[in-house]
């Protein structure tokens, strides 16, 4: 009897909490001890801080990019935080799990709100673990 080939699935890490609570502190310190996972690169329409790089911390976009993109379904979350508007990029999350990879998502509490609606529904092929602090 033939083996059947076991189909690949990421696994999808979410750290989430409130703003200041510390989920930056977090995932620097998991991509730290295993340099095998990877980051999801939220979009943003606030401002650069100093020492961040666009496409590495974050994806920083106009409002007027953002809102095109929210209206052809481009997020995966989105959610508006202290004034500014911050979303999880579908296409490059799901490449990354359809490889099998483990990404580490980080997002406040409402993005974590709709990523477990998403995952519940079934949108997405991943095993997922979400740490709230």
């Amino acid at each position: 009897m033939a083996k059947k080939a076991r189909r690949k699935r990421g696994l999808l890490v979410v750290v989430s909490g409130p703003s200041g609570v510390g989920k930056s502190t977090v995932v620097i310190k998991l991509l730290k001890l295993d340099k095998n996972l990877r980051l999801s690169t939220s979009a943003t329409t606030r401002p650069p801080r100093p020492g961040e790089t666009h496409g590495e911390h974050y994806y920083f976009i106009t409002q007027a990019e953002f809102d095109k993109k929210v209206k052809k379904s481009e997020f995966l979350e989105w959610a508006k935080v202290h004034g500014y508007y911050y979303g999880t990029p579908i296409s490059s999350l799901k490449e990354l799990l359809v490889k099998g990879k483990t990404v580490v998502c980080e997002v406040d509490v409402q993005g974590a709100a709709a990523l477990k609606a998403v995952v519940e529904e079934g949108g997405l092929n991943a095993a997922t673990v979400f740490i709230f602090l």
